[in-house]
């Protein structure tokens, strides 16, 4: 029965990939012989569009199993699962989407704003309109404009907090990936990821 997780590929040039171990072997590699001797063949290696039997065209039977032909493409594959691990996290913070981001970010802008200026002068009345998005918050996030503007910037301070830490776990880990000197090592940096929490951001 076809296990891609335990399965060999063979080109016509003699080159045997096993998906095991993530690797070319020999042909006469024991562990090979053994598998062949269950009255197994392995699969022919398959074609790119020019009709090469290149690493490119395994690859691309190998990506839906999460296996790899090679370290080069081990790297990448870990690479773009660490930006989308941190792209999930993100997200338990932000609500996903352009505009909605664009919101916070000007909410986040006016409540700064309106807090410097009310500092700088604590009888500070602003003109209506002056900040519409903090307006749109009243009642929501405050019953005042301070309120709101105290509020938001409460939560900006935390996404600043808790997007820098994921940021720097983000980094670190592609950075990991990047120095990995096998297929395992950088399997290894990703099963090790460890994203951090509001609680351990803000001891």
């Amino acid at each position: 029965m076809y296990d891609p997780y335990d399965w060999y590929w063979r080109a016509d040039d003699g080159r045997v990939f096993s998906s095991a171990r993530q690797a070319i072997v020999d042909a006469d590699d024991e562990e090979y012989l053994g598998w062949r001797n269950d009255a197994r063949q392995p699969t022919p290696w398959p074609l790119d569009d020019a009709g090469q039997q290149t690493d490119a065209a395994l690859q691309a039977v190998l990506t839906p199993f999460g296996l790899y032909v090679g370290l080069a493409e081990a790297k990448a594959g870990h690479k773009a699962a660490v930006d989308q691990a941190a792209e999930r996290e993100r997200k338990k913070y932000i609500t996903p989407g352009e505009g909605q981001a664009m919101e916070y970010q000007q909410a986040a802008t006016e409540a700064i704003a309106y807090l410097a200026a009310l500092e700088a002068d604590p009888k500070y009345e602003p003109e209506p309109g002056a900040y519409p998005m903090l307006e749109a918050s009243i009642g929501i996030d405050g019953d005042t404009l301070a309120e709101v503007a105290t509020t938001v910037a409460a939560m900006h301070t935390q996404w600043q907090m808790i997007g820098s830490a994921i940021r720097t776990v983000r980094l670190a880990a592609k950075a990991a990936v990047g120095a990995a000197e096998s297929v395992e090592a950088a399997q290894a940096v990703l099963d090790g990821i460890k994203w951090p929490t509001p609680q351990e951001v803000a001891r």
